[in-house]
């Protein structure tokens, strides 16, 4: 679960990702959307940041996501070992970090790059 802002992005155990905002009138949080198919197993992790989204999964997958409009995956990174599953990943000042079931820690430094 990611919370920024007004903004709120849950894994479910299905793999789909749901989008809630916070209403501040009715002092609720109000369902946005759903990505379905997000990752083929359950989402582990998400991270919300200005410039994108990043969900970790079971799936062995960790995707970035442009957040404007309905996400759309930008880029996907897999653990290094096939069916090493994600348990855990953070994104901050430009780094992701991500931990799997068998103990391997990886590291990555994320990039922007102008389109």
């Amino acid at each position: 679960m990611s919370l920024v802002g007004n903004t709120m992005y849950i894994g479910s155990n299905l793999g789909a990702i749901y989008i809630y905002s916070f209403d501040e009138q009715l002092g609720c949080l109000a369902y946005i959307e759903t990505i379905e198919n997000g990752h083929e197993k359950t989402v582990r992790s998400v991270r919300q940041t200005l410039g994108c989204i990043v969900t970790a999964s079971k799936d062995s997958m960790c995707k970035i996501w442009e957040p404007s409009g309905t996400p759309s995956v930008i880029h996907t990174l897999s653990s290094t070992k096939e069916k090493d599953e994600i348990c855990t990943m953070d994104y901050r000042n430009d780094k992701l970090v991500m931990g799997t079931g068998e103990g391997t820690l990886s590291l990555f430094r994320l990039k922007q790059t102008n389109t």
